[in-house]
């Protein structure tokens, strides 16, 4: 009964170490200030599924309108850009979406104008 438990607990401790693994995988290299464009640069994108980058508005620290989104694989992304139509008269938030659609990461972007 005891080495049941023991090995349960063990179980236990290495499925949340999984999850808490997987949540720090998922991140965006780029930080900092950039260019207002049509084109946001999102740089290195890791993920720890296949998923989407969706770039909004973001102003005041409201989220706003979904501007541009991109698919992004598994693993590492180098030099992810989103096409978001028009230049943007606000800052961004890049959201990072697993592939069940679950919001994993996000990044604000300052934008020089």
């Amino acid at each position: 009964m005891k080495r049941t438990s023991i090995a349960l607990a063990l179980i236990a401790s290495l499925g949340v170490a999984s999850v808490a693994t997987a949540a720090d995988y998922n991140y965006f290299g780029l930080q900092g200030t950039q260019d207002a464009s049509s084109n946001i640069d999102v740089g290195l994108v890791r993920a720890a599924t296949d998923g989407t980058v969706q770039i909004y508005s973001y102003n005041g620290g409201e989220t706003g309108a979904l501007l541009g989104e991109t698919a992004v694989h598994a693993g590492a992304n180098p030099d992810v850009a989103v096409n978001v139509g028009a230049q943007p008269v606000t800052n961004v938030i890049a959201v990072l979406y697993d592939e069940s659609g679950n919001a994993v990461a996000d990044q604000v972007l300052t934008l020089a104008r």
